[in-house]
């Protein structure tokens, strides 16, 4: 948060309201990160990010779609080669959404990976984090 606006709030507002506006100008600095892997063939495993150094990632939800009308099975989220969700399918509709609860924590060098297991066409992800 700009020290103008902080100090121009502890003047203006009070510590303490000071203080909370300095601490929702934290917590807005988390804004929300989208990773897209668009067409990944059958059996395959794409690396979307490695998480940068000093910096930790939390997947919050992912959007898997069909890129054909085929019933396509088997989709897995990955963290360094390793599942870390069980099977997702799209059977029944165009694309599903997950949410998870708690979120999956990838720490610093870890590599965010999706993998599509089915062999009955491409399918596309959208990872939601921060």
């Amino acid at each position: 948060m700009n020290t103008k606006i902080a100090m121009l709030s502890k003047y203006k507002f009070g510590v303490k309201s000071g203080l909370l506006l300095m601490l929702l100008g934290i917590m807005s600095t988390a804004s929300a990160q989208t990773l897209i892997a668009n067409s990944v063939p059958n059996l395959t495993t794409r690396t979307l990010m490695t998480v940068p150094a000093g910096q930790t990632f939390f997947l919050r939800s992912a959007i898997i779609a069909k890129n054909s009308g085929a019933s396509v099975c088997c989709q897995r989220i990955f963290k360094n080669g390793v599942a870390v969700t069980g099977f997702m399918t799209t059977s029944n509709a165009n694309s599903i959404q997950v949410e998870f609860s708690p979120a999956i924590r990838y720490n610093a060098g870890e590599r965010v990976q999706v993998r599509n297991g089915a062999s009955g066409g491409s399918v596309s992800f959208t990872l939601v984090g921060n």
